[in-house]
Formats: structure tokens, C-alpha cells, sequence
């Protein structure tokens, strides 16, 4: 689950500030997510969704042909999708729902700020690796209950994320970034050019 010191630095900062109104966000994600996909989506928490959805709205934007990863990018206030409309079913628009349920498993891992702080601190380390155990029973099937449970799941949401797409029908390759989207480019199952604009795109946000 390793992200880059930078990434996380953002992003703690961003989990401490003021909750972001999330109705403008929410309107983008439903317009390109729809059943299961826009559920499990909107059982993320307010900050995880409206992170996902500025995401999102990069890769379309770098598919439109509009910027490159790095540029000044969207924010995930209100806008229209390249194109005037939801691509759901285009050939790029896995990539664009990729983008928005990339964390998706955060939704099975119910922690606040301080709780992923702890977990992410342990990571990597024989309590991370407890931790770890205690996300799933011996099936193989996520726990339900306890604070060990909850870090133990955010310490392995990423595959827990993408076996829940994968039981939902997702595309396969929406499940797959969700599961490799913390992995090193050479151990991508995903096109090469759609996980560097991914990773790019959730990096620089």
C-alpha cells in the first residue's frame, strides 16, 4: 500500500483541513458510475470521494487531449465531461472509472485520520503484518468488527477493493488498477501508458 512521503504529506494535510462539500463531486461520479460501481462509490467517506473524483476528472481531462499529468489540473467542483457527457462505455472510460474507484477499499476499512495514521505507521513492520491477518478470516473473507479489523483492512485495501469490484462485474481492468495502483510499473497488468496517467494523476492531487 506504500505511497511516496510527498503523497502522503498531501494527503494528511488534506485529511486535517475542513471537510470538502461533496454534492458537486457526487453529481460527476454518478454521471459515470452507475448500480454497484456508484454504490460501493458512494459508501466511501466524504474526503476519499471527492479526492477520487478529482482524480478522475484529471485522467479525462489528460484523455481529452486537454493537459498532461503536472499541469494545474481540475479541482472537483462542478464542470462537464470532455466530450459534453458520461463515457461509460467508450474505450477510454475505464480508465476515467478506474480513477474515481481506485479507493474503493477504503470504504471496507472504516478509520479516521488518526487511525490511518497508525496503520500506515505500522506498515511494513511485524504489527503490520498482525494487522494484516486481521483483515480477513481464514476463508479469506473481510472481518466485520474492531478497531484491529479496520487497520488491518486500510493496511490491505487495495486488494480488498479489487475483489469487490470484481464480484460486482466491474471491468477488469478497474479492478486491476484498484489492486496495482500502489505497485511499481513493471508489475502492472494494466497498459503501461493508462497506469502512468493514472499514477499521475492521483500523485500530483
Amino acid at each position: 500500500m506504500k505511497d511516496s512521503p510527498a503523497h502522503l504529506y498531501r494527503r494528511f494535510r488534506y485529511h486535517v483541513g475542513p471537510e470538502p462539500d461533496p454534492a458537486a463531486a457526487d453529481r460527476w461520479a454518478a454521471a459515470r458510475l452507475d448500480g454497484e460501481e456508484w454504490a460501493l462509490f458512494a459508501s466511501m467517506t466524504v474526503r476519499d470521494r471527492v479526492h477520487s473524483v478529482a482524480v478522475a476528472r484529471r485522467v479525462e481531462q489528460v484523455l481529452a487531449g486537454g493537459d498532461q499529468p503536472g499541469g494545474d489540473g481540475h479541482t472537483a467542483g462542478e464542470g462537464h465531461a470532455a466530450g459534453g457527457g458520461a463515457r461509460k462505455d467508450t474505450t477510454d472510460g475505464w480508465q476515467v472509472r478506474a480513477g474515481l474507484l481506485h479507493d474503493a477499499g477504503k470504504a471496507l476499512a472504516p478509520l479516521g485520520t488518526t487511525g490511518r495514521v497508525v496503520a500506515s505507521l505500522a506498515e511494513g513492520t511485524v504489527a503490520g503484518d498482525w494487522l494484516e491477518r486481521r483483515a480477513t478470516d481464514r476463508t479469506g473473507a473481510p472481518r466485520r468488527r474492531g478497531p484491529m479489523v479496520a487497520m488491518g483492512a486500510y493496511l490491505t485495501y487495495t486488494e480488498l477493493g479489487a475483489q469487490r469490484l470484481e464480484a460486482i462485474g466491474s471491468h477488469p481492468m478497474v479492478a486491476a488498477w484498484a489492486r496495482e495502483h500502489h505497485w511499481s510499473p513493471e508489475r502492472w497488468t494494466v497498459p503501461q501508458s493508462a497506469g502512468a496517467v493514472l499514477a499521475e494523476c492521483d500523485e500530483e492531487l
